[in-house]
């Protein structure tokens, strides 16, 4: 390129006055060659220098576009194997329900024996764990009468001694 004076391009503007990180990288800009970029710079405190990167805005746009494409074909090819899948999966379920009624009645059967079985057990520990809540509240209870127990006999000592007992 040629000398040119860049002072008044935005971006050096932003370095030349914050002297720090870019606070809005990849903003569309003016170039140094007059054409539209995506912008940003970094300052190198050890030189006191900003590095400015400028990347043409069509080129951005091509990388991006070409990502896109594909995606696109890409997406396209995994919507045509859903499709297939689904066809497979349609074809298996409905011979699944031709034959085997039978085998998901069983299995319905053994599931709500099961279930039955788990809301008895659930209701038997309900049981015990009231059993257990009532348990504890006599063990504080138990707790509490032996203290009152141990500070009557502690004063009753506590007389005795005082009148040489």
């Amino acid at each position: 390129y040629a000398k040119r004076d860049v002072s008044a391009l935005a971006k050096v503007r932003r370095f030349l006055a914050a002297r720090g990180a870019d606070v809005s990288p990849a903003v569309e800009v003016e170039g140094i060659t007059g054409k539209t970029v995506l912008s940003t710079y970094s300052h190198i405190p050890e030189l006191g220098w900003g590095l400015i990167l400028e990347e043409p805005l069509e080129a951005v746009l091509e990388e991006s576009n070409t990502a896109v494409e594909v995606k696109k074909a890409e997406l396209e090819e995994l919507d045509t194997n859903l499709e297939t899948l689904s066809r497979q999966i349609d074809r298996e379920r409905i011979y699944m329900d031709r034959t085997s009624q039978y085998d998901v009645d069983s299995f319905n059967l053994k599931v709500n024996r099961y279930n039955s079985a788990l809301r008895n057990r659930k209701a038997e520990a309900e049981v015990f764990n009231e059993m257990v809540d009532t348990h504890n509240a006599l063990v504080q209870q138990l707790k509490a009468q032996n203290l009152r127990v141990n500070e009557l006999v502690d004063n009753y000592n506590a007389k005795l001694s005082r009148y040489g007992r």
